[in-house]
């Protein structure tokens, strides 16, 4: 099996709210919807080529289109976000490490997994490497956290 991480990303969010995030996407959708238009071009621009349900991601890889879902059991809560290929012509995993900087700040790792046949290896390394580091920089522009609050205390997403 081969890997391919992404640079350390810093994220100006707690640790929890982006654990919850990736591992409810249902709340993910929900503020990027309203907030896309906020969101840097390269992310925005990256994430045309991501979609992203209640069930899981679907990218458009070098592969072909690759439909990620979540991992529950590799899973470690505010450490570890994981999912696994559900459609893929190969063996395929995301890894999400998150490690906490202080209170609001946490530092992310993005790692793909893949176990490529020998003679795919040449064809598909660079851009597997470019998709790691991409989804480093897609994790680091996600709304993470909701910017207002209602009066009863609730979130505005």
């Amino acid at each position: 099996m081969e890997s391919y991480k992404s640079e350390k990303q810093t994220i100006n969010a707690p640790v929890g709210a982006i654990y919850y995030s990736l591992t409810h996407l249902s709340t993910l959708i929900e503020r990027l919807g309203d907030k896309m238009a906020d969101l840097p071009e390269n992310v925005r621009s990256q994430l045309q080529q991501v979609t992203i349900t209640d069930e899981g991601i679907a990218i458009n890889s070098p592969m072909g289109a690759v439909q990620l879902v979540p991992d529950k059991e590799n899973c470690v809560e505010n450490s570890r976000v994981a999912y696994v290929a559900a459609q893929s012509p190969v063996k395929f995993s995301l890894q999400v490490d998150l490690r906490p900087v202080d209170e609001n700040v946490t530092e992310a790792e993005a790692q793909l997994n893949v176990d490529l046949p020998f003679f795919l290896r040449g064809m598909v390394e660079r851009p597997l490497r470019d998709g790691a580091a991409k989804m480093g920089q897609v994790l680091a522009g996600l709304p993470y956290t909701p910017s207002e609050r209602r009066v009863d205390g609730s979130d505005i997403v």
